[in-house]
């Protein structure tokens, strides 16, 4: 299970559980019927408690069509924050932070949860 965390300005999904694309499909339907509007809230995504492996290498691509297909990361930000001793999902989230700015989207991977806040409140288009 994915716990949503509804914030002032973001809501933070904490990873506990998503073993598959159809599950992160779900968690993301819910979220986004929560949020509302995508572009009034950005997403914080910790990985650093999550207690499943990283998402397969050939399942990146489509989990980041999932948040675009739902405006995430296109109305509003998405910030992952991991850690970097954790090498195999750090990489992961790095490979993600590289292909969503291929692909237009607002998704960038941090190490420390106030970078990631930081970023999310910075109101500079492209900051």
């Amino acid at each position: 299970m994915i716990r949503h965390v509804r914030y002032e300005d973001f809501y933070l999904l904490a990873s506990a559980g998503v073993v598959d694309l159809a599950g992160l499909r779900a968690e993301l339907d819910t979220l986004v019927r929560e949020m509302g509007n995508p572009e009034a809230h950005s997403v914080l995504l910790d990985l650093r408690f999550a207690t499943l492996g990283p998402i397969p290498e050939s399942a990146l691509i489509e989990a980041l069509a999932e948040l675009r297909r739902r405006g995430l990361g296109v109305a509003n930000r998405v910030a992952i924050v991991a850690d970097p001793d954790d090498v195999v999902r750090w990489g992961r989230a790095q490979d993600a932070e590289r292909t969503a700015a291929r692909g237009g989207l607002a998704l960038r991977t941090f190490s420390e949860y106030d970078e990631a806040l930081d970023w999310l409140s910075d109101p500079a288009p492209g900051a």
